[in-house]
């Protein structure tokens, strides 16, 4: 919850539909601090990509409870924020008539499903729209990732 608060002010305080230029680095540190305040974050790492290029890569605050700085290349847990990620590029794809939500995914790939690698199953007739739906790839813990 507190990552989805952050997410939200960190967008609402950066985008504004008439505003071409991106942020200078210190408003966006100003922004961050005062939002890992407001929200009791205790680390936030930062990428502006525009166009296609890294334009700015920071770090704020502390990795774990030993108090460990938070690195630009300290590898984090993401938890379901790549499922907004991937959201979002697939609906450009979409956008752009590119791929269709629900049609089989195997219809857009370049190769066969199973040339991919191995995997549990192979849905052949899996949906875009399904995937979305998965919830878990059926890890019993967090661990299981590491």
């Amino acid at each position: 919850m507190i990552l989805r608060a952050l997410a939200v002010s960190l967008l609402l305080g950066f985008l504004d539909a008439g505003q071409a230029a991106l942020p200078e680095p210190a408003a966006i540190d100003a922004q961050i601090q005062k939002v890992m305040a407001e929200t009791g974050s205790k680390g936030l790492a930062i990428a502006v990509i525009d166009e296609g290029k890294v334009k700015y890569v920071q770090a704020y605050g502390v990795r774990n409870a030993k108090g460990d700085p938070l690195q630009t290349d300290t590898v984090m847990y993401g938890a379901s924020l790549t499922k907004a990620v991937v959201a979002y590029a697939t609906l450009q794809l979409v956008d752009a008539g590119k791929i269709a939500l629900d049609t089989p995914i195997a219809d857009d790939l370049e190769q066969p499903l199973p040339s991919y690698g191995p995997i549990r199953s192979s849905p052949t007739n899996m949906r875009i729209i399904r995937i979305w739906r998965v919830t878990s790839a059926g890890a019993k813990s967090r661990r299981e990732w590491s």
